[in-house]
């Protein structure tokens, strides 16, 4: 298969419109055809409620006829794209109408813009949405974002948690003399090294103990040799 035009013209939105509509009685009539849902049926069904909320809900194939019958007429000529967004969107201003239309105001004098607006209100206004319909569009926005707020704070609270406790965990490894002056550090650590020495000379009494004896046993042994020297220069 090769595509040998890929663009035969332009569709506007009432057409595609009517067209998921026709699709969708046809697949109801034929009884060979089983209703299941699947992706395709689902994006006709998103693009059909994205439709019916537009001004394409409320146009018909006459109105869109007409409409583009009463563009001819106009006195500046405009080109088939123009003519298109002008029916889907349905500029009802100036503002939207300068959007749609580049250097309408230097294409076009004040009259005939008039005049083109007036001929864009003939077409029906597009549907006005219920407050029911605005809260339930409004509500699922606020679940979904509810929802990841939600997820987020979760996640951000069991951060929290280990943070702090790894915080607990340095706190107490660490030193109670460090802050933030420098000398009450210095002179904390050096009582800190003193009290260390202190504590390595009061902590083990038997070696001092041993010292003294060994001290003691040395100058016996001395009194004794000097003894026995004095015993042999005698004899």
């Amino acid at each position: 298969m090769k595509i040998i035009n890929p663009c035969v013209g332009l569709v506007s939105d009432v057409e595609v419109r009517v067209f998921l509509e026709q699709k969708k009685e046809e697949d109801r009539a034929d009884p060979g055809v089983q209703m299941m849902p699947s992706r395709a049926a689902e994006f006709a069904d998103c693009v059909m409620g994205q439709l019916l909320q537009g001004p394409a809900g409320t146009q018909t194939l006459e109105d869109a006829a007409v409409f583009l019958r009463a563009l001819e007429t106009q006195r500046v000529q405009l080109s088939p794209k123009e003519r298109l967004f002008l029916l889907n969107i349905r500029p009802s201003n100036l503002v939207t109408l300068v959007s749609i239309v580049p250097d309408i105001e230097s294409r076009m004098d004040q009259d005939a813009i008039t005049t083109l607006l007036q001929t864009i209100k003939r077409l029906p206004e597009p549907p006005v949405l219920s407050d029911d319909e605005e809260e339930d569009d409004d509500g699922e926005e606020r679940d979904s974002n509810g929802s990841a707020d939600e997820f987020g704070e979760r996640e951000h609270n069991s951060q929290g948690v280990d943070l702090h406790k790894d915080v607990e965990r340095e706190e107490r490894a660490a030193p109670a003399y460090q802050g933030t002056d420098p000398e009450k550090t210095v002179e904390m650590a050096v009582e800190d090294g003193e009290d260390d020495d202190d504590k390595r000379e009061n902590s083990d009494p038997d070696s001092d103990d041993s010292d003294a004896q060994d001290g003691a046993l040395l100058a016996v042994d001395s009194k004794a040799f000097d003894g026995d020297d004095k015993a042999n220069d005698s004899s």
